[in-house]
């Protein structure tokens, strides 16, 4: 695309290592004390004794060694070496500026993920999680942490009792009217021995006799009726 001025360049531009000139035609080529593999010749800048080499036709490049067309003397006095960028190399990102627009789905692997994540004060919002997704067994749930729940009284040695609750502290209750005779007979409990106070808006009837255990009441709201036969 066109640009108003100098057009933005992308790339590694370096200078490379200085080199002792020895009476050869071949010299290692190195950026910081590393070997440097130029991708061609004509990504070389190359001076020596204050003249421009032409690329191909004065050295070509062997690997990570600079080959001259012909030997130099010890006279000889190479100014520099710069390398004129790498192939699809653009440099290192600055902050900020990769965006997950310009990232391609699916390059993020686990690999790249750390082994725990902080999430606090974070929303996480799952769509349509498929269930592939979901492998291996559940971690066992440890309820000692919880607040806010009730815990269930024991349910060994309950078996056909009803859970009741008198407002605070839950428990399991015998039932104390059943009917037998294919419904014909109902049958209740002969003994009261908690504390018992009718339902509002409820009267109540029990087949006698009927005993009331020693410190037991029954509470019979004003405007209701609680009859022994």
């Amino acid at each position: 695309m066109p640009f108003i001025g100098t057009q933005p360049r992308a790339g590694a531009y370096s200078v490379l290592d200085s080199i002792t000139v020895t009476a050869t035609d071949t010299f290692n080529l190195l950026l910081d004390g590393s070997a440097y593999y130029p991708q061609s010749p004509n990504h070389l800048l190359v001076s020596i004794n204050g003249s421009i080499q032409a690329p191909v036709s004065s050295f070509t490049i062997s690997g990570s060694q600079i080959v001259f067309s012909e030997n130099l003397l010890v006279t000889d006095v190479i100014d520099f070496i710069l390398a004129l960028g790498d192939v699809l190399s653009i440099g290192t990102p600055s902050a900020n500026a990769v965006t997950t627009a310009s990232m391609q789905d699916g390059t993020v692997t686990t690999a790249k993920l750390a082994s725990s994540l902080d999430l606090s004060g974070k929303t996480m919002t799952y769509g349509n999680l498929p269930s592939a997704n979901l492998t291996g067994a559940l971690p066992a749930i440890d309820g000692s942490s919880l607040t806010g729940i009730d815990a269930l009284p024991t349910q060994t040695g309950n078996n056909g009792y009803y859970l009741t609750t008198d407002g605070s502290t839950a428990s399991w209750a015998a039932l104390s009217v059943g009917a037998s005779a294919g419904g014909v007979i109902w049958e209740n409990s002969t003994t009261i021995s908690s504390d018992y106070t009718l339902a509002t808006g409820k009267n109540g009837l029990t087949v006698g006799p009927v005993t009331v255990n020693a410190g037991v009441s029954v509470t019979v709201p004003s405007g209701q009726r609680w009859v022994v036969l």
